[in-house]
């Protein structure tokens, strides 16, 4: 009995290593591929951001760590002088504030490292968060916890979708949306179960979190979701819905109800620069087979193979659903992305218990096929992508004094947080008056009409940028071809140096942008 028992003892010990060798290893790689797809996290020592965007939320954060309030309901250095009514803007925020602070002592820019580690410290929780979940349900079963949770475990490191929704450098609100979904979508199950309402409770206050973040996807997820639970369970749990009702009243108490007084936004023009921005483009075909092929046409032979076998069909196939629309709209809007791999991730998780080990081997195999394939893709793909930022905070030095900043539209937001004046155009889609106008001054060619945006705007600093690439942008933005006729644009002028009014002053110049100063008073 004795020799028993220290057998079982040393049979436990082996598996418990082999599980810790095993999320060493996929965590490891999960963050070396978080960390090679936004291309240059750090520049010189410096975290740089993968998107223009995420300055402006650093510039709102950095605002809230100088003591001036928590909620902005208004936005004066977006399209400045005019502003903007944002989004709610609290809980990524929070999060970047408390990372910031804990940084503070052992770190010179802290707020710039919370904004390079928050999105993987998210991906971080979710994966610790399934491994001591199992671990605590089996109880000394240890083996059990790797067997039926690696399929998430492994999905959730190392699927592109995934990636993109929680790489480095990316403090941007869908990397807390991919994770508030995954954990909504995940205990869906769970909610239905005799006695699951703890469950529900949760899963309503996951749900309220995500819509106090966005109106946008998790409002289309969960409407999705109940709806499928009306027709594939033909049922819906009132206190559930009303918990998130409740809890949507509190948190837009909280944000001044913005939502209700959102600006009427340009639409003439919103559509057409829509059309310049990556994540509103339909998925190409290339893409979508990187990124769904290892899941989504395996699933239907799967669950015709194992359907006998599911204990839970109702929601597999409200899973099943959520996969069709959720990938359809990915094919028309890229920032689907990051949560139509979400339910097909937890079918296949649901699956992978009943796999025998021969299957496991082959689906190990697929999963580094298409990370070697996904790497090489998004490797590619990252080294395309100029790190603009690095010019922008160099650039910023030179701006040394009050005034607003007209520039494009997607180098604003680190020329605002590196020099803290207000911007003209941004890469939100409420700045779209402030987008327009700064198009229609690199597109135009008399000085009169220009330099009525630029007082119209409070202008004091003028950037350019290289000519042919800001005028298909500005002509795209606009609504037009490009100019045909020969004659000299401002992003051209600009971008050369030459012909240019004397109110005009060069003051800085990087490889790919040049800083000018209006002087207003000149003649």
């Amino acid at each position: 009995m004795r020799s028993k028992f220290k057998g079982n003892q040393l049979w436990s010990k082996i598996i418990l290593w082999q599980g810790l060798l095993f999320g060493v290893v996929v965590v490891l790689l999960g963050l070396w591929l978080r960390w090679i797809y936004p291309n240059l996290p750090l520049v010189d020592g410096h975290p740089i951001m993968a998107d223009g965007d995420c300055y402006t939320r650093l510039h709102r954060v950095s605002l809230i760590l100088s003591g001036k309030g928590w909620i902005w309901g208004f936005h004066d250095f977006e399209n400045y002088p005019f502003g903007i009514v944002p989004h709610t803007t609290f809980p990524l925020d929070g999060l970047l504030a408390a990372l910031a602070v804990v940084l503070k002592p052992f770190l010179s820019t802290p707020l710039d490292w919370a904004g390079l580690l928050i999105s993987p410290m998210l991906f971080l929780f979710v994966f610790l968060f399934l491994t001591l979940f199992s671990r605590s349900r089996y109880g000394k079963e240890q083996n059990r916890s790797l067997y039926e949770n690696s399929a998430l475990l492994l999905g959730w490191a190392l699927l592109p979708g995934l990636i993109w929704g929680t790489p480095f450098a990316r403090p941007d609100h869908q990397s807390l949306l991919v994770v508030v979904i995954f954990f909504a979508l995940w205990g869906e199950e769970r909610r239905w179960r005799s006695g699951g309402e703890e469950w529900g409770i949760g899963l309503a206050i996951v749900w309220g979190i995500g819509l106090w973040v966005s109106l946008y996807e998790p409002l289309v997820i969960l409407a999705l979701l109940g709806g499928m639970n009306l027709l594939i369970r033909r049922r819906e749990q009132k206190w559930f819905w009303a918990i998130i009702g409740l809890l949507f009243l509190g948190t837009q108490g909280i944000e001044g109800f913005r939502f209700l007084n959102l600006p009427t936004i340009e639409q003439k023009h919103l559509s057409t620069w829509f059309h310049t921005i990556g994540e509103t483009r339909g998925v190409g075909m290339n893409d979508f087979f990187l990124i769904f092929t290892v899941l989504i046409l395996l699933i239907p032979y799967f669950l015709y193979r194992f359907w006998s076998k599911i204990k839970d069909s109702q929601t597999i196939i409200m899973l099943f659903g959520l996969t069709v629309i959720l990938v359809g709209l990915t094919l028309f809007q890229r920032r689907w992305l990051y949560f139509s791999i979400i339910p097909p991730l937890l079918i296949f998780a649901a699956i992978w218990s009943l796999l025998n080990r021969g299957w496991k081997w082959a689906m190990g195999i697929l999963f580094l096929m298409n990370i070697v394939i996904s790497t090489s893709h998004l490797k590619s793909a990252s080294d395309q992508e100029l790190p603009i930022a690095t010019e922008a905070r160099s650039l910023a030095k030179s701006i040394q004094g009050h005034g607003g900043i007209l520039a494009p539209w997607w180098i604003s937001p680190p020329l605002l947080y590196f020099s803290g004046e207000p911007i003209v155009a941004s890469s939100s889609h409420q700045s779209i008056e402030g987008i327009v106008a700064s198009s229609e001054f690199y597109r135009g060619s008399h000085w009169g009409e220009a330099e009525k945006i630029l007082r119209e705007r409070k202008v004091r600093w003028v950037v350019a940028y290289d000519e042919d690439r800001l005028l298909q942008n500005a002509s795209e933005t606009l609504g037009l071809s490009l100019p045909s006729d020969g004659r000299e644009t401002w992003a051209s002028k600009l971008w050369r140096t030459q012909r240019l009014p004397t109110s005009l002053k060069l003051r800085a110049a990087t490889a790919h942008l040049r800083l000018y100063e209006y002087l207003s008073h000149s003649p």
